[in-house]
C-alpha cells in the first residue's frame, strides 16, 4: 500500500515538472530576439539645474519575444557617472539623473544601454546622447540679501562709496546692468556697467548719519536687489572750506576773524595747512596756534551720537561729544535689559570723541570675550550726571 502511494506521488512530481518545463517558450537559439526599438542610437534632452532623480526624456523601449526576467540589463559610456538606468516596466528603461547638471560646464554626454539575453549571445546595445538646454539663471548679488558701505562726509560729489556692489551670472556671456530701486534719488548713483555707487550732494553725518537704497542688478530677463545701508562717516574736516595759501596764514590768525570761525571751519583751515606746509617757520606758527585754538574749544553740549556703521558686523564706533570733563562709561544692553558689555573709558576731557582714533570702540563681544548674537542693542553713555541712550543692530 504504502508503495502505491509513493509511486503515485512520484508520478505527480514528474508530470509537475514536464508542465512547468514546457509552458516556458522554447525558442532556439537562431530565434532568441532583443532589441532597441529605436535602433543604435537616440538622442534625450533635459534642462539644467533639474533636481536628481529626474526622468530624461521618454523610456528606452525594446522589444523581445523571451520574458523579461531572461532579460539582463548594463549600464556603460563616458559619462555614465551622471546617470543611472531604471527598469521601469518589462521593455521599457528610463535615463535618470544623479544631479543637477549646468549647461555652462557641459552640454552633451554619452551613455550606452545593453540589454541581452542571459540564456544566448543575443543582444543589443543603444548609444543615447543627452543634451542639457540652457535656461536663463538670474544674476545674484555676491554679498547677499543685505550690505553695507561707508564713506566719510566730507567726500566729494561724485566720489565712490566703497567697493561696487557686483553680482555673478552663471549664463555664459551675460551683460548685468546695475540701477536703483528708486530713481528719484537725490544723494546717490549707480554706474550701470560696475554698481559702483556714487554720492551725488554732499553728505553731513549730523543731518544723516545713514542712508539705505536698493540696488537692481538684471542681465535683460530676470532680477535680483540687494539692500545696501551707507554709514555716513563723521570727520572733523569740511572739504568745502576756503584754501589757506602762505601769504593769508597771518591774517588767518587774527583774533578778531579767529572768534568768527566755528570748529568745523578752524579744522578745515588747519588741514589745509597740514596739506600746504612747506616747513617754513610761517606754517609751523600758524599750525601750532592753530592746533591750541581747538583743543581748547569746547562743545555747546554733550551729545551721543550714531554709531557707525550701523547694521554691523562684528565691529562698531560709538561717536559722541563732551560739553565738560567727565569720567566715561558706555553700557550696551540686549533688548531684555541686560548689560553685555560695559566700556569704561575713564576720565576725559571736554572735546569731540567723533573719529575714530577717538570714538567708543565694540568688538561685539560680550564681558566674557564671547562674541554676541544679531540682533537689536541699546547703547547708553554715561558722563558726569549725563545719560543718553541710542539703539543699534547687529546682522550677521
Amino acid at each position: 500500500m504504502k508503495q502505491q502511494i509513493l509511486t503515485q506521488k512520484l508520478s505527480m512530481l514528474i508530470f509537475t515538472a514536464l508542465f512547468f518545463i514546457y509552458s516556458i517558450p522554447t525558442v532556439s537559439y537562431a530565434h532568441r530576439r532583443v532589441e532597441f526599438e529605436e535602433g543604435d542610437t537616440t538622442t534625450r534632452e533635459i534642462a539644467e539645474n533639474t533636481p536628481a532623480d529626474t526622468n530624461i526624456g521618454e523610456p528606452l523601449r525594446y522589444s523581445t519575444n523571451l520574458p523579461d526576467e531572461c532579460i539582463g540589463v548594463s549600464f556603460s559610456g563616458p559619462n555614465r557617472g551622471a546617470f543611472y538606468l531604471s527598469r521601469v516596466a518589462p521593455g521599457s528603461l528610463q535615463l535618470k539623473t544623479k544631479a543637477r547638471l549646468n549647461f555652462e560646464k557641459k552640454s552633451t554626454y554619452e551613455v550606452r544601454a545593453t540589454v541581452l539575453d542571459w540564456g544566448s549571445p543575443a543582444s543589443d546595445v543603444i548609444t543615447v546622447n543627452i543634451t542639457v538646454t540652457d535656461v536663463n539663471e538670474a544674476p545674484t548679488f555676491t554679498e547677499g540679501d543685505e550690505t553695507t558701505r561707508e564713506i566719510e562726509e566730507t567726500a566729494a560729489v561724485g566720489a565712490n562709496v566703497g567697493d561696487p556692489v557686483s553680482a555673478t551670472d552663471a549664463d555664459m556671456g551675460a551683460t548685468l546692468e546695475y540701477s536703483l530701486n528708486d530713481n528719484e534719488d537725490d544723494t546717490f548713483e549707480i554706474d550701470s556697467r560696475t554698481g559702483q555707487l556714487k554720492t551725488k550732494t554732499a553728505l553731513d553725518h549730523e543731518t544723516e548719519p545713514n542712508y539705505k537704497v536698493k540696488v537692481v542688478v538684471s542681465d535683460g530677463s530676470q532680477i535680483d536687489s540687494i539692500i545696501v545701508t551707507i554709514n555716513v562717516l563723521p570727520e572733523e574736516t569740511v572739504a568745502s572750506a576756503p584754501t589757506i595759501k602762505a601769504d593769508r596764514t597771518n591774517s588767518v590768525l587774527e583774533p578778531a576773524l579767529l572768534k568768527t570761525l566755528d570748529r568745523k571751519e578752524l579744522q578745515a583751515h588747519l588741514q589745509r595747512l597740514y596739506a600746504e606746509n612747506d616747513g617754513t617757520l610761517k606754517y609751523q606758527r600758524a599750525i601750532v596756534i592753530l592746533e591750541s585754538v581747538l583743543a581748547s574749544m569746547r562743545p555747546d553740549k554733550t551729545v551721543l551720537l550714531a554709531n557707525y556703521p550701523n547694521p554691523f558686523n562684528p565691529e562698531t564706533w560709538i561717536p559722541y561729544r563732551l560739553a565738560k570733563s567727565a569720567d566715561v562709561e558706555i553700557d550696551i544692553y540686549d533688548t531684555y535689559g541686560t548689560v553685555v558689555r560695559h566700556l569704561k573709558l575713564g576720565h576725559q576731557s571736554a572735546g569731540y570723541y567723533t573719529s575714530r582714533s577717538r570714538a567708543a570702540y565694540w568688538d561685539g563681544k560680550n564681558d566674557f570675550g564671547e562674541r554676541v548674537a544679531n540682533g537689536i542693542y541699546f547703547y547708553q553713555l554715561q558722563a558726569d550726571t549725563t545719560s543718553l541712550l541710542r539703539k543699534m543692530v547687529i546682522l550677521k
